[in-house]
């Protein structure tokens, strides 16, 4: 199955992070301490995802995390074309689907106690 792209296009540039505009919309709260330690341990993984506008679309913690580290710049993918409502949809997805995703308690229970409280799991989760 090939998934449609519609009459978009994605591309990747390199960006001052200070140039990045957040979504005045973004509803989402992010947990900026942990997103910060996490890039500080093992460095900026996922990219942030804007519109043709340089507004974010996904990446509201990350790019809060990186002014917090003083990064200065960094590569960020493009995305072009989408409607407004496309551009909204796409920012609740990119939080809502990892959300609803859950956790498989089994495979969890195998991991050290100290490394999931280290990630932000509580006493409570385990």
């Amino acid at each position: 199955m090939q998934i449609p792209t519609m009459n978009t296009s994605i591309e990747t540039k390199t960006i001052k992070v200070k140039d990045m505009k957040p979504n005045p919309k973004n509803p989402k709260k992010h947990w900026v301490e942990k997103i910060s330690e996490s890039m500080k341990e093992m460095g900026y993984v996922e990219p942030i995802v804007l519109d043709e506008n340089d507004m974010i679309l996904a990446g509201h913690g990350r790019v809060k995390a990186l002014k917090e580290n003083k990064v200065e710049e960094i590569e960020v993918i493009i995305k072009r074309g989408l409607t407004e409502k496309q551009k909204e949809k796409y920012m609740l997805l990119s939080n809502k689907l990892v959300e609803a995703g859950g956790w498989d308690l089994d495979l969890l229970k195998e991991f050290d106690e100290s490394l999931l409280l280290d990630s932000g799991f509580s006493d409570e989760d385990m």
